[in-house]
């Protein structure tokens, strides 16, 4: 609880610091700060903060912008149609040696268990992933994290199927029987192992 009161205070910090060197340059009508997040636990501290009118209450003005498919909002943090963004320190290092304009202000989360790999009833190992469809939202931290999680099944991306969907379609694409597999992350996680006796 004490992590979160702190990194949403930071936050309240770093917008109003950012506010007011805008205003010093510019003495013109507030415009809010337009921050892009996706369903990802390390982003909710922020909306949290907005629920409650912390931002209000500073005297910072906010727009979350919230995207369904967690690549859609770095890009729109790349194509400068948000201000700032919530996303993982792999991401924005990826977008920094794409030549993307980018900063780290303010890490919020630390993932400890928060992602990882579900899969069908029959695949009891990593070795069993050999000639699966395994579901991932490519690009992402998601992406990087299958390719390790093959590296430790001694296999390779040609060994495997990928096959390119949202972290939010996971669940319903496996139910579907469209992928055997999927790496997803909470607050989704949970899910498809709950309903579809997958293994994490």
């Amino acid at each position: 609880m004490h992590r979160i009161r702190r990194a949403i205070l930071l936050t309240i910090i770093i917008l109003i610091l950012a506010q007011s060197g805008t205003a010093c340059v510019i003495q013109q009508e507030k415009k809010p700060i337009r921050i892009a997040i996706s369903t990802w636990a390390g982003a909710e501290p922020l909306d949290l903060a907005d629920q409650l009118g912390y931002f209000k209450k500073h005297g910072v003005e906010v727009k979350i912008l919230r995207f369904s498919v967690y690549s859609d909002s770095i890009e729109a943090l790349i194509d400068g149609k948000v201000d700032a963004g919530m996303q993982t320190l792999d991401d924005a290092i990826r977008s920094l040696s794409e030549g993307g304009n980018v900063r780290v202000v303010l890490l919020t989360d630390y993932s400890f268990g928060s992602d990882g790999l579900v899969a069908r009833p029959g695949i009891e190992s990593l070795a069993d992933l050999h000639g699966t469809r395994i579901g991932v939202e490519t690009g992402t931290v998601g992406h990087f994290s299958l390719l390790k999680i093959l590296e430790a099944a001694e296999l390779t991306s040609d060994d495997i199927t990928i096959v390119s969907i949202p972290t939010w379609e996971i669940q319903e694409a496996m139910l579907d029987g469209k992928i055997d597999a999927g790496v997803t992350w909470s607050p989704t996680l949970p899910a498809p192992w709950k309903r579809h006796t997958a293994k994490c």
